[in-house]
């Protein structure tokens, strides 16, 4: 009788799920990218009983990547998606004051190396899938202020208080200057944000150029605007399109991008421009290796991944 009965059970489970599964399926394109929108602006978030120590995930060596600018490669939690994820702390030229662009935490040796360059001033909470350690940064670091751009409050709010806007902030980046060196004295703005065009409002983030000292160049951070996963390094992310080398991945076209021949101009035209303009040699983004050469390497990059944002790249799959 009781295997009868969770045999029954089982059945009207696999049923339901099936049914949900299909209705899901069945959904309209649009439905079901608002869908995982919603579902991604509710979630991860962080665990706030959860101490300092307690979120400390596999990670490497902080990386010196210019003179006031270094990187930290680290992992996800167990329990989320299998991709890298990476941490930029950017020293304003000039003085001791940190900006941290979606903050990982870290062991105490790397956290007092961290602290031994300057004091934690900007904490940037990037976009909604990037705020699992903001909230023990903010702890941590009472002083710091916590910004975003505009358009997250709501969702960066249900994880971490938010004392600024970034447009507040930092004056914006326009394309359309000279490609020769150009606002690059030392009374430049430190930080300049960069808007996209060709995305969805609700879900774009900003990108933003920091000016690196003792150099007559910027370099350039995003977050999952771009990715630069090596497919053949690790070929199991192919399957779920977030390994494609430098470019936007099959997740970011269906939940960011609302115009892709708009996005695909915006990257190949306007953002080469202000590479060109700012003298960009550096791409540093969360998941995947920092992209890095000369300004002409990195246009270069610009221009060839521009076509992602419209369809896939052509990738060597792995067994």
């Amino acid at each position: 009788m009781l295997l009868t009965t969770l045999s029954k059970t089982l059945a009207v489970l696999a049923t339901g799920a099936a049914g949900l599964a299909l209705s899901v399926y069945l959904m309209p394109s649009a439905w079901k990218r608002n869908l995982l929108v919603r579902v991604l602006k509710l979630g991860p978030l962080p665990d706030r009983k959860l101490p300092w120590s307690r979120k400390i995930f596999p990670h490497g060596e902080l990386e010196q990547l210019a003179d006031n600018l270094w990187g930290l490669s680290g992992s996800l939690p167990p329990d989320g998606p299998r991709l890298p994820r990476r941490m930029i702390i950017y020293r304003l030229p000039k003085t001791d004051r940190l900006w941290i662009h979606s903050p990982i935490c870290c062991t105490d040796k790397v956290l007092g190396q961290i602290t031994a360059l300057g004091k934690v001033t900007f904490i940037v909470v990037p976009n909604p899938m990037h705020r699992l350690d903001a909230f023990v940064y903010a702890e941590r670091f009472p002083e710091a202020r916590v910004i975003c751009p505009r358009e997250f409050k709501v969702a960066a709010e249900q994880a971490v208080r938010v004392d600024a806007f970034v447009e507040d902030l930092f004056p914006p980046a326009v394309s359309g200057g000279s490609s020769e060196p150009n606002g690059l004295s030392e009374s430049d703005p430190p930080i300049r944000y960069v808007a996209p065009k060709g995305f969805y409002q609700d879900i774009s983030e900003l990108g933003y150029l920091l000016r690196l000292e003792n150099e007559q160049h910027h370099a350039l951070v995003y977050c999952d605007t771009f990715f630069n996963i090596d497919p053949e390094e690790e070929p199991c992310l192919v399957w779920i399109g977030t390994a494609c080398g430098f470019g936007c991945t099959a997740i970011g076209r269906f939940i960011a991008v609302e115009s892709g021949p708009q996005a695909r101009d915006w990257v190949a035209k306007d953002l080469v421009s202000i590479v060109q303009q700012y003298r960009v040699r550096s791409i540093s983004m969360a998941h995947g290796k920092e992209l890095k050469g000369s300004v002409e390497d990195v246009v270069r990059a610009l221009i060839d991944a521009a076509e992602t944002f419209v369809k896939a790249r052509e990738v060597k799959k792995q067994v």
